[in-house]
């Protein structure tokens, strides 16, 4: 009888210690990287994050009449995750690279080190090899705040949804961050990037000059 209330204590010991979610956080706690880029100027990375409130994605159904907030987070160091790093001490409220879609490295970047942006995408166990990637020779900073039409996020643009322009045009095909890795080790096979920019010239708005996101070449 002794044996069995000891186990009994000792069941209910441990259920008291199981609390449950005690790290679970709210959406609204977590701030979501939806692009990363990588520049270099001046001897070091520059990274850029774009953030987007998701909110404006579950309501795209009311089209709402606000243009949908974007922030975009910069900072350079002497590699990527130094550069990182830094974002995460100023970013208020927690970082997550898991919900990035697109990658985007300029011309510079790609020139200086094609190694260290393959190696720093390895080291970051959250990121998604089925994310976009593509190159540019345009300020990102830039890049990152076109928003899409009728005020809707960026996610709904070319820069995350390049499929749907492609099955429309097949001009240039766009290409996830796992084909481009598999291909750039593959000394066979020469690995070129989809290049991304804008127009200012094909739609306007209210009368005044958009700039509509695009697919330009290969770089």
């Amino acid at each position: 009888m002794t044996r069995r209330l000891s186990k009994l204590f000792l069941i209910f010991s441990v259920l008291f210690i199981l609390t449950g979610c005690w790290d679970y956080k709210d959406i609204q706690d977590i701030h979501y990287v939806t692009a990363l880029g990588v520049d270099y100027e001046d001897g070091k990375y520059v990274v850029y994050v774009q953030l987007v409130d998701l909110s404006a994605v579950a309501k795209t159904e009311a089209k709402s009449s606000e243009p949908t907030k974007v922030y975009i987070g910069k900072h350079s160091g002497k590699s990527i995750s130094e550069a990182i790093n830094h974002l995460y001490q100023t970013a208020q409220q927690r970082l997550y690279l898991g919900q990035v879609s697109t990658f985007v490295l300029t011309d510079k970047a790609i020139e200086h080190n094609i190694n260290d942006i393959v190696d720093a995408a390895f080291r970051f166990n959250l990121i998604r090899y089925s994310s976009n990637i593509f190159a540019t020779k345009k300020p990102l900073d830039e890049l990152f705040s076109i928003k899409g039409f009728f005020n809707l996020t960026p996610l709904y643009s070319e820069l995350h949804f390049p499929k749907p322009i492609y099955e429309n045009l097949s001009y240039i095909e766009p290409i996830t961050l796992r084909t481009f890795i598999s291909t750039y080790r593959d000394v066979s096979i020469t690995t070129t990037l989809p290049t991304i920019s804008w127009s200012g010239n094909d739609w306007t708005e209210d009368k005044k000059s958009g700039r509509p996101l695009q697919l330009t070449g290969l770089m």
